[in-house]
């Protein structure tokens, strides 16, 4: 029988006292940004059945997504731990939640059961996470088994904050990819699931043109960037720009967009001040 790789119980254990001595403050702002950033991701945006958790043991707090304009046209669907499997409920914001094993909120026992196949995005929560796709747990095995049971068109995201997203970590056989993860700063694709690096246009007007001196600029760029932070890099090399930060409306695809959105591989970012003033 094979054992679980030794490396990762000493692990988990100082990831989750890192967490766990998080002041209240810095938690619930880490889950603000991190909910802003889960919001502009094309998964979330199209996503009709959502998969989620109920934040336990300062686990990222991401179920008040479930209240934005957006997510109160989704359907969410939350666990009940019974043995070794977590089975889904459809659950509503409003609607009461009950202690479950270990601790952890849980929607009621009679909610409608929503079977995995169903789901169209998947948010797991992560003790740990690496740069190649694998997610560390507390060490039951339900995520693992979920991933094997949901569509191959499910999108499956990890959550996670900062500091618990490492470069690579022990992993067994058992253990499933993750195609993205989502930390309060950054989204991680790993390598299996799409490039690390996007190529993009930008086009420029105005006074970025002047700055530039030119109308068009072809940049390669992280992957999981977003607009916005396209016109902070620019505003790195020329700090005149930032006068018309705030004032500047973006662009993709001959589509207005927030400077929060993400950009894909062969984008073409369009970046428009206004002509005159401010």
């Amino acid at each position: 029988m094979y054992r679980p790789n030794p490396e990762k119980k000493p692990l988990r254990r100082a990831l989750l006292l890192q967490r766990q001595v998080m002041p209240q403050n810095k938690w619930h702002n880490l889950s603000t940004a991190l909910r802003d950033r889960i919001q502009s991701l094309p998964e979330w945006q199209t996503a009709q059945v959502i998969f989620a958790y109920v934040s336990h043991r300062l686990e990222p707090d991401i179920l008040p997504l479930a209240q934005t304009e957006l997510g109160r046209n989704k359907i969410w669907v939350l666990p009940r731990c019974q043995g070794e499997l977590l089975v889904w409920h459809r659950w509503q914001p409003g609607e009461p939640l009950e202690p479950g094993a270990y601790g952890v909120q849980e929607p009621a026992s009679d909610a409608p059961v929503v079977e995995p196949t169903a789901a169209d995005l998947v948010l797991a929560p992560c003790v740990g996470a690496d740069r190649l796709g694998y997610r560390l747990g507390y060490g039951g095995g339900y995520y693992d088994r979920l991933l094997a049971e949901v569509r191959s068109n499910t999108h499956t995201i990890g959550v996670c904050f900062d500091f618990a997203l490492l470069d690579a970590l022990p992993t067994d056989p058992w253990d499933r990819q993750f195609e993205a993860f989502c930390t309060e700063s950054q989204v991680i694709h790993p390598q299996s699931h799409g490039p690390t690096q996007i190529r993009i246009t930008i086009k420029l007007f105005a006074v970025y043109q002047e700055t530039f001196g030119k109308s068009e600029l072809i940049w390669e760029l992280p992957a999981g960037i977003t607009a916005g932070e396209v016109c902070d890099l620019m505003i790195q090399k020329h700090p005149n720009l930032e006068h018309w930060r705030n004032m500047t409306r973006f662009g993709i695809n001959f589509q207005f967009v927030p400077d929060s959105t993400l950009l894909r591989d062969g984008d073409e970012l369009v970046l428009i001040p206004p002509v005159s003033g401010g």
